[in-house]
């Protein structure tokens, strides 16, 4: 049963809600717009905070809802883990999209709530003081990011936990490598 799970979250993490949305809505491909990305933020150059909105919610709750079906069937945490890292994958290479998705950050803002939800507070008091300096919410974004695995194990003392969000971390610098670059070259 653990295996179905494991493999309905790849596949469950391929829908991704800004690519459909705007798809349904324009007809367009969001991946021709922007930051060529289906998630939030570019679904939002065209679609606007509503957009935003329901695409940022649609990716969170998809990996919410895997994750509580994961649970149902197993308390196993590294299966949850799996859970959660495939939808991710899902979500970044979606097969349907010819492995050409979102960035990935929705998915694992879901998957942390999903872990343990003071994960999310201690991103969002990390993120205050980088945007102070840097005056950019992707970049400072990131460096909470980086950050948090240090706050899981002084905090939390959980080397699980922490790993698991060490090696996520390496799979969303890739996908804002595009974003860190520009941010500095200015």
């Amino acid at each position: 049963m653990e295996i179905l799970i494991l493999i309905t979250a790849y596949f469950i993490g391929c829908f991704n809600t800004g690519y459909y949305l705007t798809r349904i809505l324009t007809r367009k491909d969001i991946r021709a717009v922007g930051s060529s990305a289906t998630g939030a933020t570019n679904v939002s150059r065209i679609l606007g905070k509503k957009g935003f909105a329901i695409t940022f919610t649609g990716d969170v709750l998809k990996v919410v809802a895997i994750i509580l079906i994961a649970k149902y069937f197993t308390d196993n945490i590294f299966v949850i883990y799996g859970v959660i890292f495939l939808t991710f994958l899902g979500h970044i290479f979606p097969i349907q999209l010819k492995f050409k998705g979102g960035k990935g950050i929705s998915v694992l803002l879901g998957g942390l709530l999903m872990i343990n939800y003071f994960y999310i507070l201690f991103l969002i008091a990390g993120l205050i003081i980088p945007y102070i300096i840097t005056k950019n919410f992707t970049i400072s974004g990131l460096m909470s990011l980086l950050i948090l695995p240090v706050v899981i194990y002084f905090f939390n003392k959980n080397i699980y936990d922490m790993i698991f969000i060490s090696v996520i971390n390496i799979f969303v610098l890739f996908t804002h490598r595009k974003n860190i670059y520009d941010f500095i070259k200015k």
